[in-house]
Parts: C-alpha cells; structure tokens; sequence
C-alpha cells in the first residue's frame, strides 16, 4: 500500500498524458421497483451499479508481491469517475453506499456501488389501468467532457436476473443507449447513457375493484331514458348513479398525477355523468317556450348580436395586419361568439336527444321528425364551422400565401350557399322515394297480410326500415355530390331558380362522363326500386320439437349456451389476467374462443326464442338475416383457420424447440391470428356477396336458423354460380386444414419416434393430442353436416347435427383444453392455495348452512305436500302466509342454531396445523388443525347428523305413507294424479341430496378414499343446485305456463 499510494493523489484523473481519454465501463443491475409515485411522478429504484476503468498510477508486478493479484480498498483513497443520474428527484443526493473498490495489479479498478436513486418518470394514464410507461434513468459525468472521459455500454441493457417481483409492475425491459450531446452552455460534447425502463401495470387489482364496478354502474345510466317520469323513481334512480360515478371519478383522479392526458375510465365516467344529467332533466315545452313573441325576439337578438360584433371589429384600423391577426380584442370577440354558439346548440341537441329518447318510445313520429328537421340544420352548422375555422386558422399564420387566404374567403362565400339548397332540398327529395317505398311495403302487408301485419310491421320493423330509407338515400347523395364538388368551375350562372345537382356540375368546363353515369343510374335504381319486391321479412321454419320435448330441449340448449359462454369467456379472462399464460398457444386459443362465444350468441338465443313461438310467428328481417348467415359461415372457417395456425405453433414447438421463441414471438402471433381471421372474412364475404345479389321470390327458411343455402334458395334465378363458388369453397377450406393437419402431423411424429427425448415426446403428446381431438371433433361436425344437406330426407337429422355443430364444439374446447393444460387447471400452484382462518369460518358455516337447511326445508315442503294431498278442503285455512313464514322462520332457524353450535365448539381450539386437507374448508377439516382433545366435537358432530337424518328420513316416511295410504285407498284420480305429479318432484329433489349427504359421510371414514370424497363434496353443492330447478321446472305446470307467457308473443287483433 506505502509503494503504491506514495506518489498518487485521487484529485488527478489517472491518465498518463492528459491528452488521452479515460474509458469508463458502466453496467446497471435492477434489483427492486420500491415505489412509482404518479401523482408526483417520481420513481424510486435499487439499483447496483459496476463502474470500471483503468488506472494507470495503480499497477505493480504481482511477482514482486508474492504473487498479488487483487486488492480490495476503501473507494475514497482512489479517482472515481463523477457520474451522477442527470434527471434525479433526490433532495439528498448521498443515496449510494460507500463501497471498497477492487483493485487489479494491472491496473482495472472495479467499484460496485448498491444506490437507491429517485428519478422523474413522465407518467402517461390514457390508458390506465392498462397503460405501458417508459421511465429514463440517464447517467453521465457531472465535469467531464467526452474530450476527457468516455463511458462505454457495458450490455445493451440493463441486467434483470436478480430483479425482485413487483405487484404493481411488470417490467417488459431496460434497454441502454448511448447518446452524445452538445449543450448550449459548452462546445465540448458529453456523452451519457439512458436506460429506458420499460413498465407495463398490472391490472388484475384494477378491474377487479374499479373498473367492473364503474362498468357496472355505468350501464345502469340508460335506465334512465327507459323509466317513465311518473314512477317516482327516475330522480332516485338518476340521483344514485351520479353519486356513484362521482365518486369512482374522484377515486380514479385522486391517483392519477395532474396531467393533460385523461384516463379512458375517467372519460367514460364522465360521459355517464353527462348521459345520467340528459336522463334526469325536464322535457322539452316547445309550445310554451317557442311562442310568436318569443321567436320574434330571439331573431331579433341574433341580428343585434352580428351587427354589434361587426362594428367592433370594424373600429379598428386597417392598416397592419398585426392588429388584425393578434389584437386581443378581436381574438376575444372571435372565441366568445364561436364558444357561445357551440354551446347553446351543444345545449339544444341535447334536450332534443332527451326529448326523442324519452318521448319516441310512445310516439315514433317525434324521432322521425326529429331527425328530418335537426338533421339538415347541424349539416350546415358543421358547414359553416369548419369554413370559418379554415379562414380563422389560415389568418393565423403568415407563411400561408395571400391566394389561399383569398380562395377560403371565396369557398366560406359560395360553398355553404351551394350546399345549403341540395341539402334541404336534394337530400329530402331522394329520401321521399326512398320513405314511399317503404311506405309500399307497409301497404303490401297491410293488404295481403292483413292477420301478420301486427307481427310483421313491429316498432323494431318501422325503425329498421326507417333507418334504411334515411340510410340509403344519404349514401347515394353523398356519392352524387361528392363527384360534383371534385370539379373545378369555370362558370357562375345557374339557369336554375334553386341549385341541384345538374346546376352545379354544369358550371365545371371539366369532363362530367362520370357524373352522368352515375346520376342517370341513381335515377333508375331509385325509380325501379319501387317496381322490385323483395321481401325483407322471412320466416324460419325453426326446429320442431313435439309438445312434450319442446321444454326439456329448451332448457339443454339454454343450459348448453351458458355453459358455453362461460366456460369460453373464463378461459379468455385466466390468460388475459395470467402473464405466464401469455404463451402462443393459449393466445391463439382465445381465438377459438372468442370464435365460439360469437358463434354461439348469434345462432343460439335466437333459436330459443323460436322455439316457444308458434311457426306462423317465427319471422327474421332480411338483414338479421344475412348477418346470422354471416356469422354462422363465420364461425365454422375461423374454427379451421385458427385450427390451422394452432397446427402451425405445435409444429415450430415440438419440430424446433430451440428456434421457438424467435420464430413465435408476439408479432408472428399477431399475423396469424390476423390472417386466420382476415381469410375467413374474405371467403364468407364474397359466399353471401353471391347470394344477396340474387332476387328473392320465397319467403319460408327450412333450417333452424339463416346459412348461406337456405338463403340462396329464397331465389327463382340461376344459382349456378353460387353452387359452383360454395363447392369451391369447401373444398378449398378443407382441403387445406386437413392437408396442414396431416403434413404438421407427420412431420411431428417423425420427430417423436426418431427422437430419444421423453420429455419431448411427453409435451408432444399432451399439446398435440388436445389439439387434435378439438380438430376431429370441428371437421366430424362439418362433415356430417355437409352429407346430410345431400339427402333432403333427412332434413330433421341435418337440422339437429346444425344445431350441435355449434354447441358440442363450444361445450367441448374449454373443458379439453382445460383438462389437458397443465397452466389451465393448475393456474394456481398448491403453496400459493391460501385462505385466512375468518374466511375459512365463514366458508365451513355457509357449506353446513347449505346442508342442514336442504333437509330442513325439505321437511317442510313435506309437511306441505301432506296437508295439500290429504286434507285437500283446510289446505287453505292451514297454510296460510303466516304458517308458511312460519315454517320458513323455524327451517333457517334450527338449521343455524345447529350450525353456530358445531363451529361454536370448533373455533374454540388453538390451532398448531395449517393445512386443510380439502378442496373447501368445513367443520371437520377446522378441527382437525388442533392438537388438542376434540372429542366433545366428535360427540356433538355424530348427535348432529344423526339427528338431522333421523329427523329428515322420518318426516319423509311418515308423510309419504299417509300420503300413499290415502291414495291407495280413495278413487278420485284427479287426487292422485296431482299426488304423483308434485310429490315426485319433491321425493326426487330429496333423495339427490341424501344420497349425496350419505356419501359424502360414509367416505369421511375412509381416509384411503380422500379424491373420491373431495369430488364426492364438490359435487354435494353443484348435483342438487343442478338439478332441483330443473325438475321442478319440467313438473311444474305453473312455471311451464309462465315461460311460455314469458317467451311467446302476445297475439293482437288486427283492427
């Protein structure tokens, strides 16, 4: 140390000729995210930074020294590089440890240094919850240049191996760049480095405790316009939803830093709160409000108010244009008028909006005249805005030329002029063809339908064809005169008393071929639209089922169809939420279910609906129609698509295990997926193109619901083209999914069966084979479809396999995938499986609640069933609504008194075991964490049940033998018809949940048992929570006659 410290001082860069540079490695290891404050916007991090350089005053021959290599040393008897973090948010700037540095015999000083830095992070929160930040953390010598000192990357990123898990954060990188900057104060550059690092949050705490609920809420706002002013509950209503939006608000902007960009979810809530305030307001009083004298005023005002601002703006002189581009008067005057008159039309619409929702529910003509009479007047209020914006902005910036000026000054003179007579006129004229045609078609079925006109012309049927006639006539317009303002004019005079179309291309010296075209072809279509029928209400033949079936197949396909959305939405939701799930092939299998889930709610609901409705009413619009066609044609070719691709990622993952992270990244994913989707856009765009093309001269659909077949077949022309293309199309389709099927497949299986690797071949065969069957169980299902639509013998066969060709698919996918997924089904691993001891309470005391009152209200309903069958004559005077709050009072009660008694005992014990050996906490499996004597539990739990089931059992062989005793002995068959019809439901409905309860007992004795006791307890809650509304909606007529009232329309008289 004396030999080599004698000479050195640490004030002195160790360079041995000032002229050269000193290089400066600097390497970043991100340790720990202690804090992001986004209200102040400052992030706080532990960081170890490695600093190396050579010093050329400390080197020595380690032979001299007995062979010294390194020596470790105080940093503060050597030079150290002054490199600071540049954007600190410190007010302490000794954050950092004084650390030795490590000294090599050749010179290379080594100095880790552990710091805790506070920097400025500029914290974006459009998107919060789900907002990516990106904070810079930029190190750089204080007082030397890059003349003098160099700092060289030691990674091109910083090392994250030793980074400690945030729960608020995700870090997606920190990358490192060099940069060399020349500031304005020195001619001499300064080289840093900036690391990014790259944030992503974590949002599952978010929806789960904000965002659903300010969903939830928010969806509750249209109520508003729906409840009738004199329910006396509007106010209530709307008063308690802008309550709660308020306070979602404050809570979203009381974490949220003061910054000009606005949450998504701040924005939302703000729009709820201004839809909740156009819910809650008074109506319009047009006729009180609009009276003669009133309008006179107002006219008068308005010109008052124009004379005024322009002789203000005339005062001023005209000599620089400064004055008139910045003169804060001006300035003012433009703004004040601009902003009052967006507002008080702002404020106009929407009362007209809360006055049409509100009021157009009972009288459809106010919205129609509504948007006839506001719809030409805010055209041109937007006209005349954006003309004078032009003018106002280009006035704003003297680069732009004098001709421009002049030529937006010409425009905001002529071009509103122009438009304001085809828009008042023109697009009202077109629009009165397009209004009588549909009032055509109303006539029609008011003449040749007389009985299904109240069916057909429904308030949904006027609004769709309402919407269609305005529709259509403003694209048609739009294009007339779109290919009119394109023309240069070369003239001014219009030999016309009021401007149209034909007027204003005549003043263009330009060729107007195309304008001819196109207006003489709008003629004729528009003309010979009234001469063409096509109708857009078809009926669907829909599937029938016999009486007695109708309610057992709804209730499968109603069960089926939440099952399936569900199931599938779940699936979508675990690997959205789950980043280790974030895989390639869990995200191209959402596309699956997300392809289900639209499938199904397209083609499924509807067909329930259809069932409970006789034929003859059982009618679709054209349009609904052709979008279920669309989405059902949709839902088969994505499945073989996505299918396909999914082939694709097995293929990569088994065939090139190393290559699979750069071959699969999340851009590749998004291709695929995008292709998937984009070529069965494609392919079933142009399959319904063909058809909606062709006339239609039927009316009747033979399918359960709308496909491309059925729809071609409403035609009476050649259809040879569509045949020709859908053949093509399922060859095409099938050819390549099954040709991508077998090559990916084979080429894996020659991996697998060359290959000694079993690890492989095991992760082969549990991806692949899922894969697989999903595939082989979407192509059965098509296959079949498509042989039985060759023998119209079996249409009901081809009907059924439709229908299943959607259900089994949907049903099937998620439970495969999630039986055969290890990350699915194991998404929680067993040590994170954790619950405290007041919820597990909680959990065992509403799991017995459930047991005991099932047989308790059981019992009752016996004593019911007794009274009802054999004392028919004082059922009335028995049960009356007092003995049944009675009865219903005594059934919780005892069930709960037994309850608190047995967890009473339970909770009791100190507890010197934490682990529940099953899959929900019960009495049992508290006490059995104790050490100490639990035989008085024992005791008490064995009375328990014993009681219960004797008590249960013998109320049920009690009342049933009487009940049996008087319907063997009386001959009234009506009696025993209803003996047998209600107490088999009830008898049924009992013996599940004893036969349930006995097993779930008898298997606690046998601990070699425990999986089937543990699926045996789940299945105690799911079997009788299954079934009992089933078969007390299949027994019950009451509630079969109330669905059939609820789903079946009501039939009106014609007048």
């Amino acid at each position: 140390m004396n030999d080599l410290f004698s000479n050195y001082t640490n004030a002195l860069r160790p360079v041995e000729d000032t002229d050269h540079i000193i290089n400066v490695t600097l390497q970043i290891t991100l340790s720990q995210i202690i804090d992001m404050d986004e209200r102040n916007q400052i992030l706080t991090t532990y960081l170890w930074i490695r600093q190396v350089w050579m010093d050329a005053y400390l080197t020595w021959k380690k032979e001299d020294y007995d062979g010294l290599d390194t020596i470790r040393i105080p940093s503060s008897y050597v030079w150290r590089p002054d490199i600071v973090l540049y954007n600190s948010a410190d007010d302490e700037f000794s954050s950092s440890m004084e650390t030795n540095v490590v000294l090599r015999h050749d010179g290379q000083v080594t100095w880790d240094q552990p710091a805790i830095t506070k920097s400025s992070c500029s914290v974006d929160v459009a998107f919060f919850p789900f907002d990516m930040q990106q904070c810079y953390l930029t190190f750089g010598s204080w007082t030397h240049n890059g003349n003098q000192m160099d700092l060289i990357n030691a990674l091109d990123s910083a090392d994250l191996t030793d980074f400690v898990h945030n729960v608020e954060w995700e870090v997606l990188g920190m990358p490192a760049k060099k940069n060399v900057i020349l500031y304005g104060c020195c001619s001499d550059p300064y080289p840093d480095i900036t690391f990014t690092l790259q944030l992503k949050r974590h949002a599952s705490f978010y929806i789960f405790n904000l965002l659903i609920p300010c969903m939830m809420i928010s969806f509750l706002a249209p109520l508003g316009f729906y409840l009738p002013a004199d329910s006396g509950e509007k106010v209530s209503l709307g008063v308690t939803v802008l309550l709660a939006l308020t306070v979602f608000q404050l809570l979203v902007a009381e974490s949220m830093p003061p910054s000009e960009s606005v949450p998504l979810i701040g924005e939302e809530t703000e729009e709820s709160l201004i839809f909740k305030y156009i819910a809650v307001c008074e109506p319009l009083r047009y006729p009180v409000i609009m009276t003669s004298a009133r309008l006179h005023s107002c006219c008068a005002l308005a010109w008052i108010i124009a004379v005024v601002c322009i002789s203000s703006a005339v005062q001023l002189p005209h000599e620089c244009p400064t004055v008139w581009k910045y003169h804060p008067t001006r300035l003012s005057m433009t703004w004040c008028v601009s902003t009052s008159i967006f507002l008080i039309i702002a404020f106009s619409y929407f009362r007209i909006l809360h006055a049409s929702v509100k009021q157009g529910r009972a009288d459809s003509i106010i919205r129609s005249k509504a948007f006839q009479t506001c719809a030409s007047h805010l055209v041109v209020y937007v006209l005349y805005e954006i003309a004078s914006m032009i003018i106002i902005v280009t006035f704003r910036f003297p680069s732009v030329s004098q001709n421009i000026k002049k030529f937006s000054s010409i425009l905001f003179i002529i071009i509103p002029p122009a438009i304001n007579p085809i828009i008042y006129g023109l697009f009202f004229g077109t629009t009165s063809h397009t209004v009588l045609m549909i009032m055509a078609f109303d006539r029609y079925v008011a003449i040749c339908y007389p009985l299904r006109y109240s069916a057909i012309m429904t308030n949904k049927m006027v609004i769709k064809l309402t919407v269609f006639a305005w529709g259509s006539a403003s694209f048609f317009v739009g294009i007339l005169i779109g290919l009119t303002v394109r023309l240069n004019r070369c003239r001014t005079m219009i030999t016309n008393p009021f401007c149209d179309n034909p007027s204003l291309f005549k003043l263009s010296c330009e060729s107007v071929f195309i304008n001819n075209v196109y207006g003489l072809t709008f003629t004729v279509v528009l003309l010979m639209e009234n001469y063409t029928y096509n109708s857009f209400t078809l009926q669907l033949e829909g599937l029938n089922v016999s009486k007695e079936s109708k309610y057992p197949v709804f209730l499968f396909l109603l069960f089926s169809y939440l099952f399936i959305i569900v199931a599938n939405a779940g699936i979508a939701v675990l690997v959205f939420i789950d980043s280790s799930l974030h895989q390639p092939m869990y995200l191209l299998f959402c596309n699956l279910s997300v392809n289900d889930i639209l499938g199904n709610s397209i083609m499924v609901p509807r067909l329930l609906v259809d069932m409970l409705r006789p034929p003859s009413e059982r009618l679709i619009s054209y349009y609904e129609c052709v979008v279920q066609a669309f989405t059902t044609h949709m839902f088969s070719t994505t499945a073989h698509t996505v299918l396909m691709i999914m082939a694709f990622d097995r293929y990569v993952a088994i065939c090139n295990p190393l290559r699979y992270p750069a071959i699969m990244t999340n851009k590749m994913v998004m291709k695929l997926t995008v292709s998937a989707w984009g070529v069965a856009f494609v392919l079933v765009g142009i399959l319904l193109s063909l058809t909606v093309r062709l006339n239609r001269c039927r009316t009747l659909i033979r399918s359960p619901y709308c496909d491309n077949a059925a729809l071609f077949k409403l035609s009476c022309e050649n259809v040879f083209i569509n045949n020709i293309y859908g053949l093509t199309f399922i060859v095409v389709l099938f050819t390549g999914s099954i040709g991508s099927m077998v090559l990916t497949y084979t080429k894996i299986t020659v991996v697998c069966l060359t290959g000694k690797n079993k690890s492989l071949n095991s992760k082969a065969l549990k991806t692949c084979s899922t894969h697989l069957v999903v595939y082989l169980i979407m192509l059965l299902s098509g296959m079949s479809i498509i042989t039985l639509h060759r023998f119209p013998q079996y249409s009901d066969s081809r009907k059924l396999a439709a229908i299943l060709y959607h259900i089994i698919p949907g049903s099937l996918n998620p439970v495969i995938y999630g039986m055969q997924s290890k990350e699915i089904h194991m998404l929680r691993p067993p040590s994170e499986r954790l619950i405290s001891y007041y919820e597990c309470v909680f959990q065992a005391f509403t799991s017995h609640m459930f047991g005991t009152t099932s047989h308790t209200v059981l019992m009752i309903m016996a004593f019911d069933r007794y009274v009802a069958i054999c004392n028919p004559l004082r059922y009335a005077a028995m049960m009356t609504n007092k003995m049944v709050m009675k009865l219903t009072v005594s059934a919780w009660g005892v069930a709960f008194v037994l309850v608190v008694i047995l967890l009473g005992l339970t909770i009791r014990l100190n507890r010197c075991r934490t682990f529940i050996e099953s899959p929900y906490c019960d009495n049992a499996s508290l006490f059995k964490l104790s050490c100490e004597n639990v035989f008085i539990n024992n005791v008490y739990g064995l009375t328990f049940t014993v009681v219960l089931l004797t008590s249960s059992i013998g109320t049920m062989v009690l009342t049933y033998t009487k009940i049996a005793v008087v319907c063997l002995t009386s001959k009234n068959k009506s009696l025993n018809s209803k003996a047998v019809k209600t107490c088999s439901t009830h008898l049924v409905v009992y013996l599940i949940m004893l036969f349930s309860g006995v097993s779930l007992i008898a298997l606690h004795r046998f601990p070699q048992y425990s999986d089937y006791r543990k699926l045996c307890s789940i299945l105690f809650h799911i079997i009788p929570g299954s079934l009992n509304p089933i078969f007390y909606g299949m027994q019950s007529k009451e509630i079969r006659k109330f669905l059939s009232k609820l789903f079946e329309p009501k039939k009106i008289l014609p007048s």
